[in-house]
């Protein structure tokens, strides 16, 4: 159950990564638009063809090579010295309304993976996807809500949340966050004592529960850890990967070692810990030409914050501007 788990979600990242190659179907209306982009050097996600011909027919790329012949009456852009690439998966994102999944299109990132929203918008875009694609934004697969300790991080931003205290209760909760809809399962293992606050978080009896609980039901169970000794009770627990990492220590390389031979993945959100740190490196990009018309007020805000003395999280300017 737990491989079937970890399968579906390589799966969903490789189909986010990868340059899908298809003929069009025989469903396609014969008047698709057809465009090329000739002479441009070309990154498929696992090699480099330094100059190619790419033929896109409707929403599907149809041919990549050096010798493809452009369709009569395609429209051709002259691709000399630039790149194409597959789009970016952001592997840890906070999205509280549509703009910022548009702007990430924008900046190429394709497929958001969401680790705590309202379950309502996750929801609705969801049934987007399914209907229309949303070709104007990143697709995005979430979470839904998280499980913390009654008062515990994930519970502190106006938004009505579950919460769990009891190993017996963990498949019904489990089972509820599956039925509304998520695509894993996100715990929290945090007192903020990491960043010099202080607040509940769940024992590791729970912990191992719920894991247990969403691969029961053939889900994945990712964990929110802010102390390497959380990392390692998580790790312990068998949880599939860690969605942060830890900022009090380093690890030893034992640890490293036990990490790949388990097979946990680890998303580092390298840059919300250097806010943590009080080191706001975004800072730069508001005042960048080539990115500033783009950011909204809530990516010009958190790109020029620290987080410090507080618990890291990637959406914290617009939870900040949503709840006070």
């Amino acid at each position: 159950m737990e491989r079937r788990a970890c399968d579906w979600f390589y799966g969903a990242v490789a189909a986010g990564l990868l340059v899908v190659l298809a003929a069009p179907s025989p469903r396609r209306p014969a008047q698709a638009p057809v465009f090329a982009v000739r002479d441009v050097r070309v990154f498929d996600g696992e090699r480099v063809q330094e100059r190619a011909t790419v033929v896109v027919r409707g929403d599907r790329i149809a041919a990549i090579g050096a010798d493809v012949a452009v369709p009569e009456g395609a429209e051709v852009i002259d691709g000399a010295g630039r790149t194409l690439l597959p789009a970016f998966l952001d592997a840890h994102s906070h999205a509280f309304a549509a703009e910022p999944l548009e702007a990430a299109l924008v900046f190429g990132v394709g497929t958001q993976l969401d680790m705590f929203t309202a379950r309502q918008l996750a929801a609705a875009w969801r049934a987007e996807q399914a209907r229309t694609g949303a070709p104007g934004r990143a697709d995005i697969f979430s979470a839904g809500s998280v499980v913390p300790a009654p008062g515990g991080h994930g519970t502190q931003f106006g938004l009505p949340i579950p919460t769990l205290t009891a190993p017996e209760s963990a498949q019904a909760f489990v089972d509820a966050r599956i039925a509304e809809g998520a695509d894993w399962i996100k715990i929290i293992v945090d007192d903020g004592s990491a960043y010099g606050v202080s607040f509940p978080t769940i024992s590791e009896a729970v912990l191992r529960a719920a894991i247990q609980a969403a691969h029961a039901r053939g889900t994945l169970a990712v964990v929110h850890v802010g102390r390497l000794a959380d990392a390692r009770a998580a790790v312990r627990a068998g949880a599939d990967g860690l969605v942060h990492l830890w900022v009090d220590s380093v690890p030893d390389d034992a640890f490293v070692r036990e990490l790949a031979a388990r097979g946990t993945f680890v998303v580092p959100t390298l840059t919300v810990l250097e806010a943590v740190a009080g080191v706001p490196s975004g800072a730069g990009l508001v005042s960048d030409a080539r990115v500033a018309p783009y950011l909204g007020p809530d990516a010009r805000w958190s790109a020029a914050s620290t987080t410090a003395a507080s618990a890291p999280c990637s959406a914290r300017a617009g939870w900040r501007r949503r709840t006070r």
